[in-house]
């Protein structure tokens, strides 16, 4: 598992535009994973999680377009935001 930082600068505006798309993608369908007309392109949305969401991970990119994520791996707790991703692979 990695986890890069981008220079916020950099990453912001692009983020921002890419969670407009996504709203209009998303927007009226709720909080939930959403397919796209692309095969295994999916789209998450989640506008609040009150509660802790336990998941094993596929081989997978994550990019943070808004808010924060927090994910625990053994006893490890690693924290990102937008502008941000996490890559999840598999040996």
């Amino acid at each position: 598992m990695a986890i890069e930082r981008m220079k916020r600068g950099t990453a912001i505006n692009p983020c921002q535009e890419l969670a407009t798309l996504m709203i209009r993608h998303t927007n009226g369908r709720g909080n939930s994973i959403h397919a796209t007309a692309i095969d295994q392109l999916e789209l998450m949305r989640e506008s609040t999680a009150l509660t802790t969401l336990r998941a094993v991970y596929e081989p997978t990119l994550c990019i943070i377009l808004q808010g924060r994520k927090e994910t625990l791996l053994g006893k490890e707790i690693y924290h990102y935001g937008a502008a941000q991703y996490i890559v999840v692979t598999v040996a």
